[in-house]
């Protein structure tokens, strides 16, 4: 637990795991009951029908489909990935992109313990505090 700032609202709360705060994700949880009785009612419906219908925002609804509290039954309601927009069912990323930043984070950590490996250690590089005292 840990004190944090709404992402909607900006209030001061204790963050045990969700970015918003109690009242905010209350709001957020009524939208969605909201846009669920609402495709119960049009299952048809495209996003942007849905946000016009209930005067929501496009983005609340990709979050539902991003989270997988929305199934994306119908293609307009894929979320796309972020790295290469090709449609996904959940996440923020495809299974390649996934897998390709993955390979590239894992051969970057391995440069910079390549990197670390081949310095040679210079005695000025720490200061212990026996030294501080000294140069006292």
């Amino acid at each position: 637990m840990s004190l944090a700032n709404c992402q909607r609202c900006g209030k001061v709360f204790m963050r045990i795991k969700n970015p918003l705060c109690p009242d905010c994700q209350r709001a957020e949880d009524e939208l969605y009951d909201k846009v669920v009785e609402y495709l119960k009612e049009n299952p048809g419906a495209t996003v942007a029908e849905v946000a016009t219908a209930l005067d929501v925002d496009v983005s609340i609804i990709n979050k539902f489909v991003r989270t997988g509290r929305l199934a994306p039954v119908n293609p307009t309601w894929q979320a796309r990935c972020n790295r290469c927009g090709i449609p996904i069912s959940s996440g923020e990323l495809c299974e390649q992109c996934r897998l390709q930043l993955a390979s590239e984070l894992s051969k970057e950590l391995a440069n910079k313990k390549e990197e670390k490996k081949e310095r040679p250690y210079r005695k000025g590089d720490k200061i212990y505090l026996i030294d501080r005292v000294r140069q006292k």
